[in-house]
């Protein structure tokens, strides 16, 4: 009995120092104190005041920041994989290279954010306000853009490739070079926006309000990659057949 109630007190006691640091850094962040590259990850933040701190490289990964003041934050390289972002206020802030995949940013307000090579994909991105926000590079593949605000973004050589952008205002903006490839496009808003090179292969631009002038290229880049992935995938199979026999 006395072995093993050692045994757990040196484990409970190897796992406290951990989780107190944890709950500490969470605190003194609330309390506005910067915290670069610090583990905050599944912290509860929510109705925080954050605005303007240093969060750079911060594990925040699942942590709960619904309506968090987030404005004007430095979250460069921040890890907010799967965080509860909705209803956050990240207007103005420096997201360039951080993690939002899988993130609920349903309402949130980016609006001239910098989320310059940011991983949105997957993200609920619903209503989300991203006017004249910089996502150049950005990976807002599979992302659910619904009713979202785009009007006057950056979008260049941006991947939204199979995302969801019904209803979206994507107006007076640029998306040179951008990926739309399978994207819903349901009375999406693009007039007056620059889309130079931009591929919308497999995605039904019909249903949306285009440029004028917006001519759909008949096939495109990406139809070409998914045609040559079709073509390999077709000739691996083959040669599975001929080992088998």
């Amino acid at each position: 009995m006395r072995t093993f109630t050692l045994v757990a007190l040196v484990l409970f006691t190897a796992g406290s120092p951990a989780l107190a640091y944890d709950s500490a850094r969470s605190a003194s962040v609330r309390d506005g104190e910067d915290c670069p590259s610090c583990d905050l990850a599944g912290g509860d933040f929510v109705e925080a005041d954050l605005s303007g701190l240093n969060l750079a490289g911060a594990d925040l990964a699942g942590a709960d920041l619904s309506e968090a003041d987030l404005s004007d934050a430095d979250l460069v390289g921040a890890d907010l994989a799967g965080a509860n972002l909705s209803e956050a206020d990240l207007s103005g802030a420096d997201l360039t290279d951080a993690d939002l995949a899988g993130a609920d940013l349903t309402e949130a307000d980016l609006s001239r954010a910098t989320l310059v090579r940011a991983d949105l994909a997957g993200a609920d991105l619903t209503e989300a306000d991203f006017s004249r926000a910089d996502l150049t590079e950005a990976d807002l593949s599979g992302a659910d853009l619904t009713e979202a605000d785009l009007s006057r973004a950056t979008l260049t050589q941006a991947d939204l490739a199979g995302a969801t952008l019904t209803e979206a205002d994507l107006s007076d903006g640029s998306a040179d070079n951008a990926n739309f490839a399978g994207s819903v496009l349901d009375d999406a808003d693009f007039s007056d926006t620059s889309l130079e090179n931009a591929r919308f292969g497999g995605a039904n631009t019909a249903d949306a309000e285009m440029p004028e002038g917006f001519e759909q290229q008949s096939a495109s880049p990406a139809d070409d990659a998914a045609a040559a992935d079709d073509s390999d995938s077709a000739a691996g199979d083959d040669d599975a057949t001929g080992q088998g026999d």
